[in-house]
């Protein structure tokens, strides 16, 4: 009889998959439900192993019908019977349910219950040995981490952060150490904010490491944002070569990762990094990576891409303007002006009125007083549409030098009736 109700629940497990496979949930429910029982009657760790799958798969299909509750209970099950299987299969389906569980209870805002499954995720996926049980701790752990990071947990927060690292490393897979690069992001963030800087440096560099290594672009994503990090505290810390380094990788892992957020990141770093090597002297190559960033920027399809697209053209016509190229200069704050009210974001729009100002200084300087007025009437608008104090007072210049231009012009028009 037991070896019976064994070989019968692994038939129903496997029915059950098939079932589901061609779309008839309904008929793979009723077939998990039979193989949880015949597992559980079994009296095997076999059997139970097989309930534990089962229940693993039913409570997924509850999930997406919205029977919470009923998932949540034969997660539970799956948890009970996984654990007691002793099999190292059973304690990874164990820990995948329990994570489930946690995603559930945290959804519905039972943060404390949510937590304790990710503590079971994490012990039973441990116990495991496997890499999909590494895996599902890296998950568990990392979401636990979020967790606590919420409620201002921190040092906890860490710890679990930690064992996110050392799990997804551990895992091999790829999504393993997409979690770890995640984690170790997050570590290095929280360590920043508490004075940390050199601990948060490392975290970062390992969030580099295995954001690239896994191969995702999600994870070359992660990858650009902690080299973009750590090229700013290396910055803050005078090293800039160092610095440097760091926003080339966060250039090279952002455009690589393909995503709109990972363009915009590229597009931060290279604006970073020809401010930094315009102040060495660098103006040739300061360009060609302000062009990178302008690219990448537009690229990224965000406001803030557009932002920074317009950031990097303003510094490009400002450099050109202050080498004696002023028509080349011109045509960049034109293109900045674009970009800067393209971008709708209040720092886009004072770029914007900065660069118009600019271009009006120049066209006046050309003789081209009437372009000059509609420069700068653009750095008003812009400037006050901005919202921001340096907006406000580009405007209030334009709003000079504009009137100065039109009494100029009113005097002259009396002088030539007279």
């Amino acid at each position: 009889m037991t070896q019976d109700s064994e070989n019968e629940a692994l038939e129903r497990l496997n029915l059950g998959l098939n079932l589901n496979k061609t779309g008839k949930a309904d008929e793979a429910n009723q077939t998990w439900r039979i193989a949880i029982e015949e597992g559980k009657a079994s009296g095997t760790d076999k059997g139970r192993e097989i309930a534990a799958g089962a229940a693993s798969n039913l409570g997924l299909n509850l999930e997406k019908a919205g029977e919470i509750d009923e998932a949540n209970q034969t997660w539970r099950i799956a948890i009970e019977e996984g654990k007691s299987s002793g099999t190292d299969k059973g304690k990874e389906i164990a820990a995948g349910a329990a994570f489930n569980l946690g995603l559930t209870l945290e959804n519905a805002g039972n943060d404390d219950e949510a937590n304790r499954a990710w503590r079971i995720a994490i012990e039973e996926g441990k116990a495991s040995g496997t890499d999909t049980g590494k895996e599902i701790v890296a998950g568990a752990a990392f979401n636990l981490g979020f967790s606590l990071g919420k409620a201002a947990n921190d040092d906890e927060a860490n710890r679990a952060w930690r064992i996110a690292i050392e799990e997804g490393k551990a895992s091999g897979t790829a999504i393993g150490k997409e979690i770890a690069s995640k984690a170790a992001f997050n570590l290095g963030a929280t360590l920043n904010i508490n004075w940390k800087a050199n601990e948060a440096n490392r975290a970062w560099r390992i969030a580099i490491e295995e954001g690239k290594a896994s191969g995702t672009d999600a994870g070359k994503e992660i990858a650009a944002k902690a080299a973009f990090n750590l090229g700013t505290t290396l910055n803050n810390e005078g090293k800039a070569n160092e610095a440097n380094q760091a926003w080339r990788i966060a250039i090279e892992e952002g455009k690589a990762s393909k995503t709109a957020t990972g363009k915009e990141i590229a597009a931060k770093a290279a604006l970073n990094l020809g401010l930094t090597l315009e102040k060495a002297g660098n103006d040739d190559e300061a360009k060609q990576v302000w062009h990178i960033a302008i690219d990448e920027g537009k690229a990224s399809g965000t406001d803030m891409g557009k932002e920074i697209s317009a950031n990097a053209v303003f510094n490009l016509g400002f450099n050109l303007e202050v080498a004696g190229k002023v028509d080349e200069a011109n045509r960049e704050y034109r293109t900045a002006i674009e970009e800067g009210k393209a971008s709708g974001t209040d720092m886009g729009r004072e770029l914007a009125a900065g660069a118009a100002i600019n271009l009006g200084f120049n066209l006046e300087k050309a003789g081209k007083a009437d372009e000059a007025n509609q420069a700068w009437r653009i750095a008003i608008e812009e400037g006050n549409a901005s919202g921001t104090d340096t907006g406000k007072e580009i405007s209030a210049n334009a709003v000079s030098n504009l009137g100065l231009n039109l009494e100029k012009a009113r005097k002259a028009d009396e002088d030539n009736h007279a």
